[in-house]
């Protein structure tokens, strides 16, 4: 008989060797290559799951909000049309024009309050993007109050001028700058404002420019007065042209009373034009601008057009303010294209805006760049006396203002003069062709006495010499006889 028992304790492992030597084999020379290795990578692969898992929802939410942003912005476009009745703000119900007065008109771009002489900008190369704080702000505008008191302008060209923008700390400059003027001259200007510039927010840089709501102001001394917003061609396309500038020509018409009655307008046409394009929206927008102009001249209307045009005209000193380095280039307005029915006025003698790579404060004014770039295209009705850039020192602005002396037609004694000097001129001309006439008379008078001389010397000298010859001939008979 078997011992089953003891047969079996034969058949099993002892206890610590078998499993000794079967974990001695399964932990070294039996253990699969990379075992250990797969463990820690099964141990890290949730870590490195939520890693992707949170950067694919980071960009996700990023490209959510860019898309979101940029229909925000697409829905909330500022889209004006081709042409708008403005507003006018007739606070100053004063006479219109008369033919023959003399007026003031001043142009000035006054760079949204923000852009003293402690500022520069990053589109121009700086560093700064808010570069004014709410007090600053109030000391430019009061700054530049200040200067239009002073000079008491009938005209007012103004741009950069914001109703509601974060980077003027939300200041109506419009009221402000209308209130300013009138606690200080007493004088109630009448307003256009056409926005050029109405964004919602853009966006960059960092830290963001914010809403901006910016455009062109015109004040004036006078009464009845009209305007319009007329759209200029837009040289950006989307989504570029979502945060940019949509910039016009606001156009003002004040009646002119005329003696002889005849229904004139003097048209006022305040103008920013582009300033960072490749130069093909510069070239569209002045050719539009040329034909608004000359559209109303053909009407015998006159014309003042003036305000930034981010260009220098041909007929000024353009080697003046020559750019050098990577600064920001002004265009170049060909005055023979404007027409022969205007003149074009710059005043190189005194820059009219300098560059923002940096501020002016502190700096080398030798090797500062300086620009000429605001001015006055006049219809040839209006008389020029002078047009003058008033040096700022550029203090509350980064533009100087330029103002212009003119009349408006002629005034009486000058039409008398000038009738004098045409009567003169006839009369002068009458006698001239008097003096000459009885000059040609007596030279043909002259000329016929002695022409009848020599004809009656000419037959005395005939009927001498015949004489002689009867008189040789019949002493010649008589000799003849004698013989």
């Amino acid at each position: 008989m078997i011992d089953t028992e003891k047969k079996w304790e034969f058949s099993l492992p002892r206890p610590g060797k078998g499993r000794k030597s079967g974990a001695g084999k399964r932990s070294g020379a039996g253990k699969r290559p990379g075992s250990g290795q797969n463990r820690e990578r099964r141990d890290l692969s949730p870590v490195r799951r939520k890693v992707i898992q949170i950067v694919i929802t980071v960009l996700l939410v990023f490209i959510m909000c860019i898309a979101g942003l940029l229909e925000f912005l697409t829905l909330t476009e500022y889209k004006p049309l081709k042409q708008e009745t403005i507003d006018v703000n007739d606070a100053y119900q004063a006479p219109g024009v008369t033919a023959g007065d003399e007026i003031k008109v001043m142009t000035w771009n006054i760079g949204y309050g923000a852009l003293g002489d402690n500022a520069d900008f990053f589109m121009d190369g700086g560093k700064q993007v808010n570069t004014a704080d709410h007090d600053r702000v109030l000391a430019n505008l009061q700054g530049e109050a200040n200067v239009i008191a002073s000079e008491n302008p009938d005209v007012i060209f103004m741009q950069e001028v914001d109703r509601d923008s974060a980077r003027s700390h939300n200041i109506n400059e419009e009221i402000w700058l209308s209130n300013s003027m009138l606690e200080q001259r007493g004088v109630a200007y009448s307003s256009a404002f056409a926005y050029n510039f109405k964004v919602a927010f853009i966006p960059y840089p960092v830290p963001p420019i914010g809403r901006v709501q910016s455009g062109l102001l015109t004040f004036t001394k006078y009464g009845g007065a009209e305007a319009e917003r007329i759209q200029l061609p837009c040289p950006f396309s989307w989504p570029v042209r979502l945060g940019n500038l949509k910039r016009c020509l606001l156009v003002e018409r004040i009646p002119v009373k005329e003696e002889d009655g005849t229904r004139r307008d003097l048209v006022l046409v305040n103008l920013h034009l582009e300033a960072y394009d490749s130069g093909e929206g510069k070239a569209e927008q002045t050719k539009m601008l040329r034909e608004v102009l000359q559209k109303e001249a053909q009407k015998g209307n006159y014309v003042i057009a003036g305000g930034d045009f981010n260009q220098i005209f041909s007929n000024a000193d353009q080697q003046k303010y020559a750019v050098e380095g990577d600064d920001w280039k002004p265009g170049i307005i060909d005055v023979s294209q404007i027409g022969r029915e205007f003149s074009c006025f710059m005043d190189t003698d005194t820059p009219t805006c300098r560059s923002l790579r940096t501020p002016y404060e502190g700096a080398d004014k030798e090797d500062f760049q300086f620009y000429c770039i605001d001015g006055f295209i006049v219809s040839n009705n209006v008389q020029v006396k002078s047009v003058k850039t008033k040096d700022l020192g550029f203090e509350v602005s980064d533009h100087n203002p330029v103002i212009l002396q003119c009349v408006i037609g002629q005034k009486k004694e000058e039409e008398e003069e000038s009738a004098k000097t045409k009567k003169s001129t006839k009369t002068e001309k009458s006698t001239k062709t008097e003096k000459s006439t009885e000059s040609e008379k007596s030279t043909k008078t002259e000329k016929s006495t002695e022409s009848e001389k020599s004809t009656k010397t000419e037959k005395n000298t005939k009927s001498e010499k015949s004489t002689e010859s009867e008189k040789t001939e019949k002493s010649e008979k008589e000799t003849k006889k004698e013989e």
